[in-house]
């Protein structure tokens, strides 16, 4: 029997390191990062209507909810990509409540995008289809964007390689990231990726040869040692978010945790705890961090499998 609404969570992407390792002829860029996927999530609700209606919801600093027009284009192409693939046609109605930053680093748009294309599939009976098994909505996620497949396996894990333009995805071993604390600083400021990666290319960066990783017994230290390759060229466009690095850093070295680095193309920052606790201890102190109030934070845990 078919429902006519369904619930999701679209949770918020962290790269714990992000590595560009070589451009296609096509002018994709190849990357090689490491992800984990916060409790932090987007609301929707996807019912069965009588006509095609979006509403967007939800209480964000004004400055990072300026890209409206992005948010809503997103959850218009994943609904439409779905249509052209399956033929499946039906009136929707999609709500979104929106707690993950704008153009931020976190993957929100495209955590909404594969959230509705998990929608359609469950509300068409699609999800049980043999027809439509996970490679093809991956292939669907990545004509929609590169972290669109990434955060489609959100259902399924908690932490993940991503490698090529997004579409090699490697599931990791979660039982170190089931108890883990995230703290999320973004300095108020939002960064486009497509001037992010003309910085980039601006500064003369060379790719980088992509490493063996062990799939269990992850060094989550060693593994945001690695870096994000695009922190520099992020910070020539917004230095506040250096400040924030510099901030994170100080508060995992005080609360012992394994440390800190920008997520994605940024401006969002992170610093990462073994604990949630620690999380939000850190939290607490950076009112006397942070140079002003205009930054957004949010500390917590991973998402957990009964949450999806």
């Amino acid at each position: 029997m078919m429902n006519n609404q369904v619930s999701l969570l679209a949770p918020a992407k962290i790269n714990l390191n992000l590595n560009i390792t070589g451009r296609r002829a096509d002018g994709y860029h190849l990357l090689d990062s490491v992800v984990i996927f916060a409790s932090l999530a987007d609301h929707l609700t996807i019912s069965i209507a009588d006509k095609d209606s979006v509403s967007i919801r939800g209480a964000m600093m004004d400055g990072m909810m300026a890209d409206l027009d992005h948010m809503d284009s997103s959850l218009h192409v994943a609904r439409d990509m779905f249509r052209a693939r399956t033929g499946w046609h039906q009136p929707l109605q999609i709500e979104l409540k929106k707690n993950i930053p704008i153009a931020a680093g976190l993957g929100g748009g495209s955590s909404d995008a594969a959230a509705v294309l998990h929608g359609m599939a469950q509300l068409s009976g699609r999800d049980d289809d043999s027809q439509m098994d996970l490679s093809q909505m991956i292939d669907m996620a990545l004509s929609i964007g590169a972290d669109v497949p990434a955060l489609m396996m959100s259902r399924q894990t908690t932490m993940l390689r991503m490698q090529g333009i997004g579409e090699v995805l490697t599931p990791l071993s979660d039982a170190e990231a089931k108890s883990l604390g995230i703290l999320l600083v973004n300095p108020g400021i939002s960064v486009s990726t497509a001037a992010v990666f003309q910085a980039l290319r601006d500064q003369g960066f060379a790719p980088v040869p992509e490493q063996q990783l062990p799939l269990t017994g992850m060094n989550l230290a060693a593994q945001i040692a690695r870096g994000n390759d695009m922190t520099s060229a992020a910070i020539s466009l917004a230095p506040q978010i250096e400040t924030t690095l510099s901030v994170l850093t100080q508060c995992s070295k005080e609360n012992h945790g394994y440390g800190a680095a920008m997520s994605g193309s940024g401006a969002t920052c992170f610093a990462i705890f073994p604990a949630v606790s620690q999380a939000e201890q850190a939290r607490s102190n950076l009112p006397s961090l942070m140079p002003d109030d205009q930054f957004w934070c949010w500390a917590g845990g991973v998402i957990r499998r009964d949450q999806r």
